[in-house]
């Protein structure tokens, strides 16, 4: 991305459409290794652990949290990171963090429907049990 820059400001060999697109594909790219590393950390933290697939979200979640206080931190306490990394880093990371706040709701979901269903089979039962007693 510097060496696009340098070749657009200071020594005027590319055009500014031709610099957009370079930019918008290097971005991409950016995005796409930052959602490859996430999704690689996440497997190599939880490939030894046998748990629950709920605990590994909610560890996935609490990691991704970590990792963008520490991408805001480098970005505004101490400048290490130009404003179009720092930007997509941070958007790339809360997509995730969404998506695995969206599969731990789903989770949820499916234990209290399963925990419901459980309690009608049960009546359903007991129902079915005291009618067949009256015969």
């Amino acid at each position: 991305m510097k060496v696009v820059q340098r070749e657009v400001f200071e020594n005027n060999r590319m055009s500014m459409d031709e610099y957009q697109q370079a930019m918008y594909q290097y971005e991409a790219k950016l995005s796409e290794t930052i959602e490859k590393k996430i999704t690689t950390e996440t497997k190599i933290a939880n490939i030894l652990k046998i748990k629950g697939k709920k605990k590994a979200l909610v560890e996935e979640k609490k990691r991704l949290i970590s990792l963008i206080k520490d991408v805001q931190d480098q970005y505004l306490n101490k400048g290490k990171m130009e404003t179009r990394i720092y930007e997509n880093m941070v958007k790339t990371y809360s997509t995730r963090l969404s998506e695995v706040e969206e599969e731990m709701t789903f989770l949820e979901a499916q234990e209290a429907l399963g925990k419901n269903n459980f309690i009608k089979r049960i009546f359903k039962k007991k129902k079915s049990i005291l009618l067949k007693g009256e015969r």
